[in-house]
This record gives structure tokens, C-alpha cells and sequence, in this order.
């Protein structure tokens, strides 16, 4: 697997509280004096055990942007909100009825002229050629930061999510997968992957089950639903808007 520049680090868990809020709201908090070293004592043992509720299913419905971001190999994906319901696909029919998270993208023609076959091809790279991606990737990270270090082993992810071609246009050849990182290099699950996504009749759902391997790496570095379409240089830019309804966690 090809190796990623600019990889980043998950960020520290916050520092426990230790009461500093009850004190600024001017609450003594303060325990009785038999107990007073006991306290302290437990008050500064910090707690950096990764969470077990957290991540939690994320229901965009609910007109939350569940506090996600963008992820560091990012270059196609802006514009992430909450917005209104529904989303329908190109027949008009249904995908979504409620609010939806909304990252809007454009797929532009790059300088890998091999890879330029044309509306309607699958020739291209896909998840397993990593970093090769990178001039057509859009990645949104699916774990809040607020949650702080995880630990995902055995459990399950499901992403509900549809991909609409936004105006006129061509569908090259495009999926979409689930991935994390392993020190400086892209991952994917091979279970978690669905080609021709863009304008289709049906969302694409993406699911997967936790190894410890896998969970030791989104613990380190994220978990990421990717979008990628490689655009033909003779026939322009790919506009796209993707509608993720939920992030359901078991």
C-alpha cells in the first residue's frame, strides 16, 4: 500500500475537570476534612482508558452535525452542515425523508492521464492503491473529537450515506469506502467498499466489524468514510453532493 503524506496524529484526551467548573460557579465542592487526602488523591489520577460508549450512533435527523470533521487527506469535500430533508435521487424517488450532514464536492481532472478513460469506465485506482487517490479524495471523519480516545474492537459500524450528481453531468468511474490509518499509510476494509455510488438509484450503505488491529489504528488515527471518482480531462469536473442520514454503532 502506497505511502500517505501529511498524516496527523489524533489529539490528546482532554485533561479530567477535577471539579474547576463547580468552583467557577462558586459551588464548594470541597469534601469533609477526614476525607480531604483521599480526595485529592483520586481527583489527580487522570482517566485515558478509551471510551466504551463512545463513538455512539449519530441520527443527522435529528438536525445535529454530530461534531465531525473533515479528514487530513481531504482535498475534495467543503461545506459541511445540517440540512433539511428530503434527499431524492436523479427519478425523484426518496433516499432519505429527514435532515441529512451535507458535504458538497467537485472531482477535477488531475495530471494521472492513465487513469483517464473516459464517463462510464471502471479503469482507475481504487482503495487498495492508497495514497494514488489522493488528487481525487474526499474524506470525512466518522468519530467525533469529543470522544476522545476509542476503542472499537468487535464492534460494528454501519453508514448510511448517497452520493447525487449535482446538475448535468457524467459519472467516471467513482466508489466509496471505509479506512483508517496504519503509521503513514491509507487502510481500507474490503468489506466496506461500493463502487459506482455517485447518482445512483440506491444509497450505498457501507458496514464493517472491528478487529483489535483495525480498532488499534482508529484509536491512533480516525476512522474515515472515503469518496473518490477519477474525471475525464476531455470531459470536465465531476460537481457532487453527498447526504449522510446516519452513523449507526453497535
Amino acid at each position: 500500500m502506497a505511502a500517505c503524506s501529511g498524516m496527523t496524529q489524533a489529539s490528546a484526551p482532554p485533561a479530567a475537570d477535577g471539579g474547576g467548573a463547580d468552583a467557577a460557579n462558586g459551588v464548594d465542592a470541597s469534601p469533609a476534612p477526614d476525607d480531604a487526602s483521599d480526595a485529592a488523591d483520586a481527583s489527580d489520577a487522570p482517566d485515558a482508558s478509551p471510551s466504551s460508549s463512545c463513538p455512539s450512533t449519530i441520527l443527522f435527523s435529528t438536525g445535529t452535525t454530530g461534531g465531525l470533521a473533515f479528514g487530513p487527506m481531504n482535498v475534495v469535500l467543503g461545506g459541511l452542515l445540517n440540512v433539511p430533508g428530503p434527499v431524492t435521487n436523479y427519478a425523484g424517488d426518496v433516499i432519505f425523508p429527514g435532515a441529512t450532514l451535507r458535504a458538497l464536492g467537485d472531482f477535477a481532472p488531475s495530471d494521472a492521464g492513465a487513469y483517464d478513460a473516459g464517463a462510464g469506465s471502471d479503469a482507475g485506482p481504487g482503495p487498495a492503491d492508497g495514497a494514488a487517490l489522493a488528487p481525487w479524495l474526499g474524506e470525512l471523519g466518522l468519530i467525533p473529537s469529543s470522544c476522545g480516545p476509542v476503542d472499537v474492537t468487535g464492534r460494528e459500524v454501519t453508514v448510511h450515506f448517497y452520493v447525487a450528481l449535482e446538475g448535468a453531468g457524467y459519472r467516471p468511474s467513482n466508489g466509496a469506502y471505509l479506512g483508517s490509518y496504519h503509521g503513514a499509510d491509507m487502510t481500507y476494509y474490503a468489506d466496506a467498499t461500493a463502487t459506482d455510488v455517485i447518482n445512483s438509484q440506491f444509497e450505498h450503505p457501507l458496514k464493517h466489524v472491528f478487529t483489535a488491529a483495525e480498532a488499534a489504528d482508529v484509536h491512533d488515527h480516525g476512522l474515515y468514510l472515503r469518496l473518490y471518482a477519477i474525471p475525464s480531462a476531455s470531459l470536465g469536473d465531476v460537481p457532487i453532493r453527498l447526504s449522510v442520514s446516519e452513523i449507526d454503532w453497535q
